[in-house]
């Protein structure tokens, strides 16, 4: 169960899923199939084994859908609210919309489309220790082809992203941006409830800013499933290792 201070979490679901070609057709991408379970299933019961009592969800592609499948999940322990975007938000206008949800709390937030057997615990200890205004979960890499790049000094403090295909400094420490993020509510007065992105109106202001921006540096598994060939890969990874969904839900 969660014995941190903060029990909100908030699940970026509201993207239209082209990269995952004919596979959304017809189902939103979280609840793209793994095993008899899904996507969305996996990181709710993670987030449910923690002892979170409130999980806010944005909503736009076939967002009934998913309000529809999570009715399993209603009880008087976990309370489920959708923030419907009747035009897509991006990644800072969808948490800046859902705002009122969170009452001066700090949130977790996680997208949709990544899952980890990251600890959700140590995370939020972690941030509640450093006392930045948010804290990044990474995870350490130098792919610069596949994806842009965090960067981030020997304490751990943001210093940057870089661009797919940029050159990485020199004594520089990089990672790929996990999906997973700690946001206090001074760092969430950043956002505005329009189409924007969290890099450019909370990241790259802060650090310009001189506002610290805690890393939390992960090292076990973590898996992106935005693209339909890294699902595919998934798919198969699962049926060689049937014990691997079992850690991404601890």
């Amino acid at each position: 169960m969660n014995e941190n201070k903060i029990d909100t979490a908030m699940i970026l679901a509201a993207g239209l899923g082209t990269r995952m070609e004919h596979l959304t057709a017809d189902l939103p991408k979280p609840l793209l199939p793994i095993g008899d379970t899904t996507i969305l299933d996996l990181s709710i019961e993670k987030l449910i084994n923690h002892g979170f009592k409130k999980i806010v969800i944005n909503l736009h592609y076939k967002g009934k859908q998913i309000k529809q499948h999570l009715e399993k999940y209603r009880s008087d322990d976990v309370e489920f609210i959708f923030s419907d975007e009747p035009e897509i938000l991006g990644t800072a206008g969808g948490i800046a919309k859902a705002e009122p949800y969170f009452i001066q709390q700090d949130i977790l937030i996680q997208n949709a489309d990544v899952l980890s057997d990251i600890s959700i615990p140590k995370f939020i200890e972690y941030f509640e220790e450093h006392q930045s205004i948010a804290t990044l979960a990474v995870y350490p890499s130098q792919d610069n082809q596949n994806y842009s790049l965090v960067t981030f000094n020997e304490d751990q403090v943001l210093t940057g992203f870089l661009k797919k295909g940029e050159t990485i400094p020199r004594r520089v420490k990089t990672g790929i941006f996990m999906g997973f993020q700690i946001l206090s509510e001074r760092a969430r007065q950043y956002l505005k409830p329009y189409y924007s992105s969290i890099i450019e109106d909370l990241y790259l202001k802060a650090v310009e800013g001189g506002i610290k921006i805690s890393v939390y540096v992960h090292t076990g598994n973590w898996f992106d499933l935005g693209t339909k060939q890294n699902y595919y890969d998934f798919l198969e990874m699962s049926k060689q290792n049937p014990t691997l969904l079992e850690g991404l839900e601890k």
